[in-house]
């Protein structure tokens, strides 16, 4: 397959997980800004699993572009602000996880109790990490940007 139409179909998926990836956090926020009840927790479990996709594919496609990109690996190995990128990427992540966990433990709660209401203390909880999330994620485009105009190269 010829180099452009691979890195362009790379590009291309990162985009998209990137789009999708916003989208969820969007959705995820709306759903929690009041206790969400048994079907609303069902559809925030689905919403979540999107997430994950989401930077899954944010992932691979990323490490395909690096690895079988145009701008070649050197370009983003020897680039500070493609590990600031990649960093704010795993913070992300990491804020993520007791979301998703949390999700998790509210979606079985809701499936044995329908009438099932998550505490406040636990909905603020997972109210914040969302926020951090967005705090974190706005700060990635910041980067790219840089980095494709040629700043953190050593």
């Amino acid at each position: 397959m010829d180099a452009v139409i691979i890195d362009a179909t790379l590009a291309y998926l990162h985009h998209l997980g990137i789009g999708l990836l916003i989208v969820c956090l969007a959705m995820e926020t709306a759903l929690v800004r009041t206790a969400p009840n048994a079907a609303v927790i069902g559809r925030l479990a689905r919403i979540d699993s999107g997430t994950g996709f989401a930077a899954a594919l944010i992932l691979f496609a990323g490490a395909g572009r690096v690895m079988y990109g145009l701008k070649g690996a050197e370009f983003y190995i020897g680039n500070h602000m493609f590990w600031t990128k990649m960093t704010m990427f795993a913070l992300a992540a990491l804020a993520s996880i007791p979301v998703t966990i949390q999700i998790l433990k509210w979606r079985k709660a809701a499936v044995a109790d329908p009438g099932f209401q998550p505490e406040p203390k636990m909905l603020r909880r997972v109210q914040r990490h969302i926020q951090m999330e967005w705090g974190i994620i706005l700060i990635i485009p910041l980067a790219a940007v840089l980095m494709a105009r040629g700043f953190g190269m050593r």
